[in-house]
């Protein structure tokens, strides 16, 4: 009876993998900043309650998009997320334009992008990231293509300048 219901999980957990990743708290990523222009993390630990993962991503963008500190590139208001899609541990997020009012050249759009890449990433369940701006690869002021990136610490190998082809 034990091995019947050992692989009735382990067959819902295949088929249903949004719901297989309860109760763990979201690590938020920050690039901070200090006196010296020297850049680091800040990690802002997040208690999720949801047992979706497409809510945890909810969540955690959400989050992302609002938290106001010293010292962190805060993201601009009204941030929209307008689809996510969850498929065999990708993440496709939809964003609204409205992430492109920054101040600041492609250090500062990097830096967004890897905060929301990194946050993504260390949600249990997720191992590649996808996203979109207005539904378009690309859309941001300096062209960054973010396009099934697997690890924030090879960023710059999956993030790449669109050159318009």
């Amino acid at each position: 009876m034990k091995y019947i219901l050992a692989i009735l999980t382990l067959i819902l957990v295949l088929l249903f993998p949004q719901k297989a990743y309860c109760g763990e708290n979201i690590d938020l990523s920050f690039v901070e900043y200090d006196n010296t222009g020297r850049f680091f993390w800040h990690v802002v630990e997040l208690e999720e309650p949801s047992p979706h993962i497409r809510g945890r991503i909810e969540n955690a963008l959400n989050s992302l998009f609002t938290y106001q500190a010293d010292n962190i590139y805060a993201y601009p208001e009204n941030i929209s997320i307008l689809s996510i899609h969850y498929l065999y541990a990708h993440v496709i997020v939809n964003l609204s334009a409205e992430i492109n009012n920054f101040h600041g050249g492609s250090m500062v759009e990097t830096i967004y992008l890897g905060q929301i890449i990194k946050t993504l990433l260390d949600i249990k369940g997720i191992e590649k990231v996808t996203l979109l701006i207005d539904s378009l690869s690309g859309n941001t002021p300096e062209g960054i293509v973010i396009k099934e990136v697997s690890s924030w610490q090879g960023l710059m190998e999956g993030i790449t300048t669109n050159t318009g082809s």
